[in-house]
């Protein structure tokens, strides 16, 4: 199997990177857009068509996503768990990892703006489409990935040995 260079796995980490970065601008984009939308589209002030006790569980499966990208993204970020996919794939393993672990967080704070649209529609109601929104911009905001911390593990990894 063919060693790579430190250059390659900077180009590598150059790349991941970017198309990260790119999925996150298109998520937080699209978080604007649902805001965008509720104000637009939700009368205000309106009967509400949904009751207040109706929303809660709206709200409680909101609290439950976005402790969830945090719950995951401390889990899969772990040290013990970096060093481990790291030995057992090297380089190109942790890129992955990396990338996979930072989508699926920025995709629940997603869906939670997707459940604020949703249920501001449904109850007439601009604030509940705000409030999730913000909640779920705050999780992307949260699961942005740090590219120093991406690179510390590269050269962590060309450190031991594992290209």
């Amino acid at each position: 199997m063919r060693q790579t260079t430190v250059a390659e796995n900077q180009a590598q980490l150059d790349i991941v990177y970017r198309k990260t970065v790119i999925i996150f601008l298109v998520l937080l984009a699209s978080l604007l857009i649902y805001a965008g939308l509720g104000l637009f589209l939700i009368e205000p002030p309106g009967q509400a068509d949904v009751p207040s006790k109706a929303r809660v569980p709206v709200y409680v499966a909101a609290i439950f996503l976005g402790l969830g990208a945090i719950a995951i993204r401390r889990r899969m970020f772990r040290e013990m768990k970096l060093q481990t996919v790291i030995a057992e794939g090297g380089v190109k393993a942790i890129l992955e990892h990396l990338f996979r672990i930072s989508v699926i967080c920025a995709a629940l704070g997603e869906s939670i703006g997707v459940l604020g649209l949703v249920l501001g529609i449904m109850s007439g109601e601009r604030t509940d489409t705000i409030r999730l929104v913000v909640v779920g911009l705050l999780v992307i905001i949260f699961s942005f990935p740090r590219y120093n911390a991406w690179q510390g593990l590269i050269q962590y990894a060309e450190s031991i040995g594992l290209h």
